[in-house]
Order: structure tokens, then C-alpha cells, then sequence
């Protein structure tokens, strides 16, 4: 079985036309496959690119930051999978802490045209096949950092895996169907990832019911996603480029 969502449902064409980011939910049970694979050479693999670990962390033996761009899905809870950290707001308890913090320089501005994040549970059904994640960025000449989009999550908040829906594998696809490009010239963009639910398989959101974010009145998620690949495509001339080896030194304006 295959659930294929919009993120931003019931979007008037007008809307769409305003040219503002959005993104897609995909997710698929056992033996399933999302509609967009892997991409192996993405720009956060690219020589150009330092990746820093700012906060948070991993399940100890269950990955590392190279593993979320190896350009690979991996096998178990193998190489290539993360198993971001539990309880990621104890101590001291503050509603709204990621699991984890990554950021992205990249020496040479980049066009990016969209982002793909993807987890996974080869375990059974519960709150590890989900994922839920803010994307920030900066661009080349303003030292301002942008919020792209806040709680890009993989399915509804308050959804059960095991019962609502039966998901194995997770993937959201951040874009801008307007405009085509969803950043020009970024030379920075910053991953937080949060907890995604608890033992009994729903997804909830990071907040406490106290936190005026919250949006489902549970209390804040406390187990870490099954991370598997965040990937970040290039405009579709520079996707060319990638898909035929050809992405060594690109130079934007």
C-alpha cells in the first residue's frame, strides 16, 4: 500500500500560483517503494559542502551525520540508517528541542530546486517510520537566516502507525511549484529534526500542550525517527549535470 498526500491540502491555484514553498507526503508499507528514490551525488555530498553537528545527536551504534547523505538507503539499522536520540528535550525538559541540529555550508552558492528527507522502521510499525523537520537557510551577500518551512512532517499529527495507517518507509519532497527554484544562491541550510512520537506508534508533534505551537494537545514526542537520506537537488540543468558525473565545481552568480 502506497499514501501519496500534498502537505498543504485543499490549495487553491491561486495559491500556488504566489510561489511559496510546500511539500509533498509519500510513505509506503513493507515490501512498498516511495515515489522518488535516493539520489546518489546530491549537493550535500559535494566537496564543497562542510557539514557541522550543532545540537543533538544519535541512538548510540545507530548512525552518524555522514549517514543522512551517503546517497544511500541502507540495510536494517545498518549502514546508512540513523536512529536520531530519545527524549531529546530531557533535561531540563524544554518543549521544542530537536533530536538533532545539522547545517550545511556550501563554499560556492548553490540554486537548489528541492529537498527530500526520508526514514524508515524494518523493525514493525510504530513512531520511527515518521519524521518532522524545520529547514533555515542563508544566501549569498545577507547574513540573515531565512526560515523555509517550519514542521515538515510525513504523515497528520495524531495518526497511529500499526492502526490509522500501516507505513514502513516515510519520504517528503520540499519544492516550489510555482517558481521551479526553491532557494537561489544558498550558501547555508540547517536541518532540525525532532522526536516523532512515543512506544505506541503516533506521530506527535515536538511541543508541549502548555507551548502555544503545539497543535495536537499530547505531550512532546519523545523517540527519535529512523532517519535514511536527507538529499538536497540542484536546479534541473545542475540535476543533469549530477545524474551524468558531472558535478565537480559549480559557480553561481
Amino acid at each position: 500500500m502506497r499514501v501519496f498526500l500534498t502537505g498543504v491540502c485543499l490549495l487553491a491555484l491561486a495559491t500556488i500560483a504566489a510561489a511559496a514553498p510546500t511539500y509533498t507526503k509519500d510513505s509506503a508499507d513493507y515490501g512498498g517503494s516511495l515515489i522518488k528514490s535516493v539520489v546518489a551525488g546530491d549537493l550535500l555530498e559535494q566537496a564543497f559542502t562542510t557539514a557541522t553537528q550543532e545540537q543533538g545527536g544519535f541512538i548510540g551504534g545507530l548512525g552518524t551525520p555522514a549517514d543522512l547523505t551517503d546517497g544511500t538507503w541502507g540495510t536494517g539499522w545498518g549502514a546508512g540508517a540513523a536512529v536520531l536520540k530519545d527524549y531529546a528535550s530531557a533535561p531540563p525538559n524544554v518543549s521544542g528541542t530537536p533530536a538533532l541540529t545539522m547545517r550545511y555550508d556550501f563554499a560556492v552558492p548553490q540554486n537548489v530546486g528541492e529537498i527530500r528527507v526520508y526514514a524508515s522502521n524494518p523493525d514493525g510499525y510504530n513512531s520511527r517510520s515518521y519524521h518532522n523537520y524545520d529547514i533555515e537557510y542563508m544566501v549569498d551577500g545577507d547574513a540573515t537566516v531565512y526560515t523555509l518551512l517550519d514542521q515538515v512532517h510525513s504523515t497528520n499529527f495524531g495518526v497511529w502507525n500499526g492502526s490509522t495507517e500501516f507505513v514502513e518507509r516515510t519520504g517528503t519532497y520540499v519544492y516550489d511549484g510555482a517558481k521551479g527554484l526553491l532557494i537561489e544562491d544558498c550558501v547555508m541550510l540547517r536541518f532540525k529534526l525532532y522526536d516523532v512520537g512515543q512506544t505506541t506508534g503516533g506521530l506527535w508533534d515536538p511541543f508541549d500542550p502548555s507551548d502555544p505551537r503545539d497543535t495536537d494537545g499530547n505531550n512532546a514526542a519523545f523517540e527519535g525517527p529512523g532517519i535514511r537520506e536527507i538529499d538536497v537537488i540542484p536546479e534541473p540543468a545542475t540535476l543533469a549535470l549530477l545524474v551524468l558525473g558531472g558535478l565537480a565545481v559549480l559557480r553561481r552568480r
